[in-house]
């Protein structure tokens, strides 16, 4: 089966068609603000800005948002966009970092917006379950458990909504323990494009339900691409009462494996985190207001590891730190050459920073990788050998992420003062994106580890991704979206 030009997983270039302004577009608008109330329709350029600004990324535009409050209305709007064959850009707190949730820059593409899809939040205490609307931003589900000693687990350095969490499929610092959000969804309510608005409903909430395949899993970590997710049915856990974090020096790369699997012995199901830093990371974030570096005055070493440990409840033989404290005390001086015990909240601080203070420091063009947790040292290595020779003038590739579960985020930082706040020439960019994916694909791993389904991860995926894997999704997504308007198409 050839690609498909629009939305495909091996997309070829956009055409035309993409490039030309639907000629049903003017109706659409027209019958939306039928539909909808009137602050469900923006047309002021001012108002549409903020939707077709990424949090990181290139700006596109946009010549409405339309903001259904109800799954009906979604449903609705999808059906409009069917009929005149419009393109939905589905969005939801627009807080990822891939620009999946913004249309691109010929101004052509609808964004329907899900920050009004929020009035249904239900908990149920006894069975640890939650059902709520897609635009519930996780902040406020976790304000809603914390009085029942519950919370969802998955922590992040923004406050996304629940229907962008499966979008992406977003996994987070304590993935380690409580998995991705994969892990903790039990069903999905969506609107299809096909028939259009159609409604799956599949928020039986049951943790056990082989009545069919779960076709729910189809939508998650699919961008809205294969259709709309309107409302999610979620397991939540208790909270941790009992907590302790430490930074670790390890000796080398290789050490910072060695103390992981051997503290994921050491305290078994007490092991939450195990985030990683090297010494531009660890420094910027130290450089931050209210920030300071936990070395003193001393420079920070090459990697440092922050770990935690915790409890739902104090255990009575042993705390969460003195635990941890054994642990590290458990471990040889040939592979751990320092240890600071901290606050939890001074070592989250400091973690959660690191990406605001990148973000000052220049422009930033991430890459979430993800090889097997063992294989590690070999992509920082690779990194060095293979990618950092051909970075532009006065870049660096500062390096940070999720070393429990193997992922690393190399982050592209350009200093302001080195291009006059102008982005690296596109070739400069697609060169080093390149050189990356054939690193990453070397080692078996991903290029798109939790942030999400963006545009340029078609290109990776043509290049390097498995034939027969790309055929079945392009089948699924020819299925579910025949006329091609849900999800942004790649980059020209």
């Amino acid at each position: 089966m050839s690609p498909r030009s629009g939305g495909g997983f091996a997309s070829a270039l956009p055409g035309p068609e993409h490039r030309a302004s639907p000629p049903g577009l003017p109706d659409f608008i027209a019958e939306v603000r039928d539909a909808l109330d009137a602050s469900g329709v923006l047309t002021d350029p001012v108002d549409r800005e903020a939707y077709a600004t990424p949090w990181r990324g290139t700006p596109g535009r946009t010549p409405v948002v339309v903001r259904p409050a109800t799954t009906a209305a979604v449903a609705e709007v999808v059906r409009l966009a069917s009929r005149h064959r419009v393109r939905l850009i589905p969005q939801g707190a627009n807080s990822g970092l891939v620009e999946a949730s913004v249309p691109d820059r010929y101004g052509h593409m609808v964004v329907l917006s899900l920050e009004r899809l929020r009035s249904r939040l239900e908990v149920d205490v006894d069975d640890r379950t939650v059902i709520a609307d897609a635009g519930v931003r996780l902040s406020t589900l976790n304000e809603a458990l914390a009085p029942h000693g519950l919370s969802l687990p998955i922590d992040l350095g923004s406050d996304p909504s629940l229907g962008g969490m499966v979008s992406t499929n977003t996994g987070g610092a304590r993935m380690i323990h409580h998995g991705d959000l994969r892990r903790h969804l039990l069903g999905l309510e969506v609107v299809l494009a096909e028939p259009p608005g159609a409604v799956l409903d599949d928020l039986g909430a049951l943790r056990k339900n082989n009545t069919s395949p779960k076709v729910s899993d189809w939508f998650i970590g699919a961008a809205g691409r294969f259709g709309i997710v309107t409302a999610v049915a979620l397991e939540v856990a208790a909270i941790d009462r009992d907590r302790a974090t430490a930074f670790l020096v390890p000796a080398d790369d290789r050490a910072a494996v060695t103390i992981t699997a051997a503290l994921e012995r050491a305290l078994g199901h007490r092991l939450r985190a195990v985030e990683a830093m090297d010494a531009q990371a660890l420094g910027l974030a130290a450089g931050e207001p209210g920030v300071h570096n936990p070395f003193g005055e001393d420079a920070p070493p090459p990697l440092t590891l922050l770990v935690e440990a915790a409890e739902t409840d104090p255990a009575p033989d042993r705390s969460a730190e003195e635990a941890l404290v054994r642990a590290l005390a458990e471990l040889p001086g040939s592979v751990l050459l320092d240890a600071l015990v901290v606050p939890p909240g001074d070592a989250w601080g400091l973690r959660h920073r690191v990406s605001e203070a990148l973000a000052r420091s220049g422009t930033v063009m991430g890459f979430d990788l993800s090889v097997r947790r063992s294989r590690l040292p070999e992509l920082r290595a690779a990194l060095d050998n293979d990618v950092r020779p051909y970075l532009p003038d006065g870049a660096s590739l500062v390096e940070f992420g999720h070393w429990g579960d193997g992922g690393l985020h190399a982050n592209l930082v350009v200093p302001h003062a080195a291009t006059g706040g102008r982005p690296p020439h596109p070739e400069t960019i697609a060169g080093l994106r390149r050189r990356i994916w054939a690193v990453v694909a070397g080692l078996g791993g991903s290029w798109a580890s939790e942030h999400g389904w963006g545009p340029t991860n078609d290109d990776a995926l043509a290049a390097h991704g498995d034939p027969v894997r790309i055929d079945l999704l392009d089948r699924i997504e020819a299925m579910l979206d025949p006329q091609d308007i849900l999800g942004r198409p790649r980059h020209p």
